[in-house]
């Protein structure tokens, strides 16, 4: 799943807009606090590498739209997956911040099942609507995205969000 660096136009306003990584230690943060490196951003640069960055926590939370709600509070820069972003983007709560030498790193979304010859029917409905949900690019991202280098873009005046598909009746 693809993150990006948001926050609120006035903590912009107050604090201004990063554009390098160098330029992200010196702002607050909202951190996810059951993140495996929760002390630090990870941020995957241009040139391959990672970096991981240390900012002046200020928020935790172990719930994404929490998180969401203080960087529209104006408490500081969030890393999140567009999905729990995409509607504060499109009313102009948050702002993307696309910095010139890096983005946060996306996160994997795993699905866990016991092996078996047979995958149920359920199982492999979840698995496809999870696979067709996640796609890249994800539905929620239409329109926010500059297809060339996938940096984010104005958002459009209606942004599509997925519609699941219903479970046939068993």
């Amino acid at each position: 799943m693809r993150r990006t660096l948001v926050a609120a136009p006035a903590y912009l306003a107050r604090y201004g807009t990063p554009r390098l990584i160098a330029d992200l230690p010196a702002h607050s943060g909202i951190c996810y606090s059951l993140a495996r490196h929760r002390d630090d951003l990870q941020i995957d640069r241009t040139d391959g590498k990672r970096d991981y960055i240390g900012l002046n926590w200020v928020f935790r939370s172990n719930n994404g739209r929490s998180m969401v709600d203080a960087a529209c509070h104006g408490l500081g820069l969030l890393a999140t997956p567009l999905f729990l972003s995409a509607g504060a983007i499109q009313t102009g709560q948050l702002v993307p911040i696309c910095l010139d030498d890096g983005a946060p790193s996306s996160l994997a979304l795993q699905v866990v099942f016991p092996h078996a010859r047979h995958v149920s029917t359920k199982v492999r409905l979840l698995i496809d609507t999870l696979a067709a949900t996640f796609r890249d690019p994800a539905p929620w991202e239409i329109g926010l995205l500059d297809h060339v280098g996938g940096r984010l873009t104005a958002p459009p005046a209606t942004m599509p969000f997925p519609t699941l598909p219903q479970p046939a009746e068993a």
